[in-house]
């Protein structure tokens, strides 16, 4: 039969564990390193295309505002009575007599 026979001293054991633990820290570390890295590079993307987007909506905006409107908007509070209004102040305190 073909067997291959290794024999490890006793003494090399935990140095060669040590060093294989030492290899999995340094390894797994520069994964992390490099995956921050490119966390950090896409965040920075995804801002600058959020700054992007909030810089054109203020262009359309201010396009809109330069637009005259054709309709107009009539707010629902302009048309009523005055009475309703001093009536309807939710922090005016009611006096009873």
């Amino acid at each position: 039969m073909l067997a291959i026979a290794i024999s490890v001293n006793v003494m090399w054991l935990p140095l060669i564990i040590a060093f294989s633990a030492f290899a999995g820290f340094f390894l797994r570390s520069a994964q992390i390193k490099k995956s921050t890295k490119r966390i950090l590079s896409l965040e920075n993307e995804m801002l600058k295309n959020h700054a992007e987007i909030l810089k054109l909506n203020k262009e359309l905006v201010e396009l809109g505002n330069a637009i005259p409107n054709k309709t107009r908007i009539v707010s629902m509070k302009e048309n009523q009575p005055a009475e309703e209004k001093e009536g309807t102040d939710p922090l005016k305190i009611k006096t009873v007599k």
